[in-house]
């Protein structure tokens, strides 16, 4: 994932439960997660302090 400096933790914690409701390791249960988050800084072209990424996870 890449997200800005200020989003980096709630998108970590979204990708972190998406893997497990979607069951994204089939049948084996997974020992840990580690998801790739890049930041990067923005500030200049947005407004990195209205916190605007929001977890969501929705199922067709």
């Amino acid at each position: 994932m890449i997200t800005n400096t200020n989003s980096v933790g709630v998108v970590r914690d979204a990708v972190l439960k998406w893997g497990i409701k979607t069951n994204w390791y089939g049948t084996q249960k997974p020992w840990y997660i580690y998801p790739a988050v890049a930041e990067t800084y923005n500030g200049f072209l947005n407004d990195i302090y209205g916190f605007h990424a929001k977890e969501a996870i929705s199922f067709f």
